[in-house]
């Protein structure tokens, strides 16, 4: 098998993954956040700076992708219906992605979607740091990154997990949303330049 070859079979393995794990999320689970201290949980704090070894693990982390075309494939989750009878429903995506870095540090992922079975295209764009940054870093290092951002959203307070790693040349993105507290849907993207 080429190296190609080997690169699609890997990525076909991570996204089985990422949906097995998915499955594994039940439909309204607690937000981490929320079991670990529901009393506070609806505070939102502002992020403090990015500190210097913070902002080396991201430029290491996106240095090999930042400017460059990626294409790859997706997973979205989310649980629809009343909880008591919640349905799980699953889409699957071909992604094209561009990565800018400005120079005030916001990171920029520009998304394409394409929905394999709809056959229907949408584009969405992912911002992380720089000003106006809500996003907390929970982990840093130069092959991984999971930042944590709340929003309230009229009165829905809307949170979002992020991990953001990167493994033999293959960018992989998880997020996942929680609204008051409660699981709403998961994105899960590999891509390879």
């Amino acid at each position: 098998m080429t190296i190609y070859g080997w690169a699609k079979y890997l990525t076909a393995v991570i996204l089985m993954a990422a949906s097995i794990n998915a499955s594994a999320i039940d439909c309204y689970q607690e937000s981490p956040g929320f079991a670990r201290d529901s009393e506070t949980y609806f505070d939102i704090d502002e992020p403090g700076p990015v500190t210097s070894r913070q902002q080396s693990h991201i430029s290491n982390l996106f240095s090999s992708f930042v400017g460059k075309r990626l294409k790859g494939k997706g997973t979205s989750f989310e649980c629809v219906g009343p909880e008591r009878s919640a349905k799980k429903l699953f889409k699957n995506y071909t992604i094209t992605a561009e990565i800018q870095q400005h120079a005030d540090g916001q990171l920029v992922i520009g998304v394409e979607f394409f929905d394999e079975k709809k056959k229907i295209t949408h584009r969405e764009t992912l911002r992380y740091f720089g000003r106006n940054n809500p996003f907390h870093i929970l982990e840093s290092s130069d092959n991984k990154l999971i930042v944590s951002a709340k929003l309230r959203i009229q009165k829905v307070l809307d949170e979002q997990i992020a991990e953001i790693s990167v493994r033999n040349n293959t960018l992989m993105i998880s997020q996942t949303r929680y609204r008051n507290g409660y699981f709403a849907n998961q994105l899960t993207m590999s891509m390879d330049l």
